[in-house]
């Protein structure tokens, strides 16, 4: 028994020090739903990973969709994926964005959302310590598709009423995995936006609202 007792509690003691040697090694502190912006009534949020190591002045936004849908559970696949273990461990600060769901919103709304982010960054910017005007995107899937939208129609800066001046959506480089980028052919099958089917409407509400 004094011996079951023994290998039990050398157990304990194995999964204890395993546990605080991984949270030891995590390179990222994690601020969860950080509010950007409000679109429709709804917050729109943010995760932002911050390196507890050396920064090197450079954040990187990461566009948080998959099937156009952008819940806590694609925050973990980034996670799983090590994204912000990787980044943050080089140094880089992540604004890990979450543009919406296409429950709620159209891909053009997504992308007015995630344009919202991407000014909140640059507004942020000396609070992260980042250089506003070095920053990178990323996204998977249609999150890359966002990005890319984003990346293709960047807003310049601009001042409105007289106020302060609206930065830019600009940014230096984008780097997109897998991303859907025609809507109207899928390999030979010609797709048509205005028919009535499962397959125009979806298109219809992901490009036209």
């Amino acid at each position: 028994m004094n011996r079951r007792i023994r290998l039990c509690f050398s157990c304990t003691l194995a999964i204890l020090f395993a546990s605080a040697a991984t949270a030891q090694e995590t390179p990222y502190t994690q601020r969860e739903n950080v509010v950007y912006g409000e679109a429709h009534g709804v917050g729109l949020v943010m995760d932002i990973f911050t390196p507890v190591g050396a920064k090197n002045g450079v954040g990187v936004v990461d566009v948080i969709s998959g099937a156009w849908y952008s819940d806590r559970g694609k925050i973990r696949d980034h996670t799983r994926a090590q994204t912000f273990h990787i980044l943050c461990r080089k140094g880089y600060t992540v604004f890990a964005i979450r543009p919406g769901s296409v429950t709620k919103f159209g891909v053009p709304e997504m992308l007015a959302n995630l344009n919202q982010g991407i000014r909140w960054v640059k507004e942020h910017s000396k609070e992260y310590e980042v250089d506003p005007q070095r920053l990178g995107m990323m996204g998977a899937s249609a999150g890359g598709h966002l990005a890319c939208l984003a990346a293709v129609t960047a807003d310049d800066a601009k001042v409105e009423g007289g106020g302060a001046p609206i930065p830019d959506t600009r940014v230096k480089a984008v780097a997109v995995f897998f991303p859907p980028t025609d809507f109207v052919k899928y390999g030979e099958k010609i797709v048509d936006a205005r028919a009535d089917d499962r397959t125009g409407q979806l298109v219809r509400k992901l490009a036209f609202c």
